[in-house]
Formats: structure tokens, sequence, C-alpha cells
């Protein structure tokens, strides 16, 4: 895997940040500036599975969780 890093640590610190302040809409945006390659990193599919769970979108919550559960278990 491919480590993280700038500007996607950023991205990643940004929707982190946003996350733990509720704004759920902000986290994701931020989540997509993320580059597509590295978009299924385990650290940002665990930030993706927590905004998912936020929003209640468990069907999107469990194909984020298989895919972590898959690269990283």
């Amino acid at each position: 895997m491919q480590p993280l890093s700038p500007p996607d640590t950023h991205f990643l610190s940004a929707a982190a940040g946003w996350y733990e302040l509720g704004n759920i809409t902000e986290a994701k945006a931020e989540l997509e500036r993320i580059s597509p390659a590295l978009r299924e990193h385990p650290d940002v599919l665990e930030l993706r599975w927590l905004v998912h769970a936020q929003e209640k979108n468990w069907e999107q919550g469990l194909a984020v969780a298989e895919k972590l559960v898959e690269i990283a278990p």
C-alpha cells in the first residue's frame, strides 16, 4: 500500500477535523479531494466508514468495511 503524503495527508486531516466538528458534508468534500489512487488507503477507508455510519448509510458503510477488511485484515 502506497503511503499517504501531502497534499493527501492534509485532505485526510481536514476531513477528520470536519467529521469531529459534526460537519459531514465538508468531511465528504475533503475526502473527495484525496487522489483516486489513495482512496482505498486504510486510513481513508476508516474515515469514510465513520462518515457513512454517521449518516446511517449502512449500505455504503458495509461496502467500505468489506474493502477495509480485505486490504487491512
